[in-house]
């Protein structure tokens, strides 16, 4: 039996689907209004902290009235927008933060956020260009830009992204991960398994990169390494179907019989609905397995 190619290729970091915000701080006198417009933004601050980037919209308002010319406060409406869904409102906000300080890098990155999560690569890769002009040493801005150029199937410059990334914060996993997910597609194996098994190294229980390399194992026919790989999935997450199938599958063509039939039950208690058509084919795959242990 194949083993599974269920698609868990290129991640990208969670701050692409999660606007990050930023914990704001005004330089505040004893008036009365300046008072009251620190309590919003710290209500904000709160809001978003607890993931109710609606009602940090509403304090982020509030703080604007007061101070009606802060770019952060702006920005970090924005970022509320953003986490709420509601891109174009979050755009036309960081917007207004750069023409009021040009100077903050995390706008042009959360510009770059947002219109990632709009499907505009090419306006989001300028973004994050524009963010790693103003702070060159931004890792998160290089990692999604990599993550885009990925997408578009420019992978020398995905990697080189990467690289650039790892060299500003060396315990990147997900940089390691892509990286190796990179060189897996330009057919540079050796490469591919040392990025992989570095995020590995970083984040143990990183169920991705143990699912990729136990893909790359499989693919080498070094079996025994793709077992450990798949096993170790199942170690940290007791239900995860594909690493039960894979390992099933891997264990059946290393001629562990027994142990591919327990691994392949384990893909069925925890196979989700849409795949009822492979649970049948796993099922009627154990009388062919049995024979093979009677030989």
């Amino acid at each position: 039996m194949a083993i599974n190619y269920k698609n868990r290729l290129f991640k990208n970091s969670g701050i692409v689907i999660i606007f990050c915000s930023l914990l704001l701080g005004v330089f505040t006198s004893d008036a009365p209004a300046q008072q009251s417009a620190d309590e919003y933004i710290q209500k904000g601050n709160d809001y978003l902290s607890n993931n109710q980037p609606a009602e940090a919209v509403g304090a982020f308002t509030e703080a604007l009235k007061t101070e009606p010319n802060n770019a952060m406060i702006y920005l970090q409406r924005g970022i509320s927008y953003g986490r709420s869904g509601e891109m174009l409102k979050a755009i036309e906000d960081i917007k207004t933060s750069i023409k009021l300080d040009p100077e903050i890098p995390e706008a042009y990155f959360s510009l770059g956020l947002a219109y990632e999560n709009l499907d505009k690569k090419d306006t989001a890769i300028d973004w994050y260009t524009k963010a790693i002009e103003h702070n060159v040493d931004y890792a998160g801005a290089y990692y999604n830009r990599g993550t885009l150029y990925h997408k578009k199937g420019i992978h020398n410059r995905a990697i080189a992204d990467f690289k650039r990334a790892i060299s500003i914060r060396p315990d990147y996993p997900k940089a390691y991960y892509n990286m190796g997910v990179a060189y897996r597609i330009m057919q540079d194996t050796t490469m591919a398994l040392r990025s992989y098994t570095r995020a590995i190294e970083l984040q143990p229980d990183y169920l991705d990169a143990l699912y990729n390399r136990g893909r790359l194992y499989y693919d080498m026919d070094d079996f025994k390494r793709a077992i450990e790989d798949f096993k170790k999935m199942t170690v940290y997450d007791s239900t995860d179907a594909h690493a039960w199938y894979n390992l099933g599958a891997t264990y059946e063509i290393d001629h562990q019989y027994e142990e591919a039939i327990e691994a392949f039950k384990k893909y069925i208690t925890f196979a989700p609905p849409e795949e009822k058509q492979t649970v049948e084919d796993v099922k009627m795959r154990f009388d062919e397995i049995e024979k093979k242990m009677n030989r």
